[in-house]
């Protein structure tokens, strides 16, 4: 499965080189640009065992109270990127850039909303957000959920024990 292992937002734009003090164009974090323009630029890695024929990333933008934000020029909200670079097991796809994604100012962050993936085996993959569990996480999560099972079933037991002593003691003393 492909996971983004970094991303910003904001755009490209001109900035103060830190060799000279001249301007260079250069990257511009947590900011839209003049005409409201937002980018994100990610890099993403094949942590799966599959080679990687395509993904598609949507990303979801916020304002400052963690509302959905709409571009103002598509409406849209949930806009998704394409990457069709094949990635090998443990690949890694570097410096994407998915420029001027939504047109609005109140932008103040962005999340991932779903990764589609295709292999070269013609299977797919999705996931919400930028999370898919490995196998060893799913048998780890699935024992620790067995084991809190069988907790609360022996503190049930337990409860149940100490209720029945409690009645016969009490029952015992009553009938004497």
């Amino acid at each position: 499965m492909i996971k983004v292992i970094s991303y910003d937002w904001g755009h490209e734009g001109l900035v103060n080189s830190s060799y000279d003090g001249s301007l260079v164009n250069g990257w511009i974090s947590h900011q839209a640009n003049s005409a409201g323009g937002v980018s994100v630029k990610f890099s993403v890695e094949n942590f799966g065992t599959k080679t990687v024929r395509s993904y598609s990333i949507y990303f979801a933008p916020y304002n400052g109270a963690h509302e959905p934000v709409r571009c103002t020029v598509t409406d849209l909200c949930i806009k998704g990127v394409s990457g069709h670079d094949s990635l090998g097991p443990n690949g890694v796809g570097s410096n994407k850039l998915f420029e001027n994604a939504w047109y609005n100012h109140s932008i103040r962050s962005v999340s991932i909303d779903h990764i589609d993936v295709t292999y070269t085996d013609g299977t797919t993959e999705s996931c919400k957000g930028n999370y898919v569990p490995t196998k060893e996480e799913e048998s780890a999560s699935l024992k620790s959920g067995c084991l809190q099972a069988l907790a609360a079933l022996a503190g049930l037991a337990a409860m149940i024990g100490l209720l029945w002593w409690l009645a016969s003691d009490l029952l015992g003393s009553i009938f004497k």
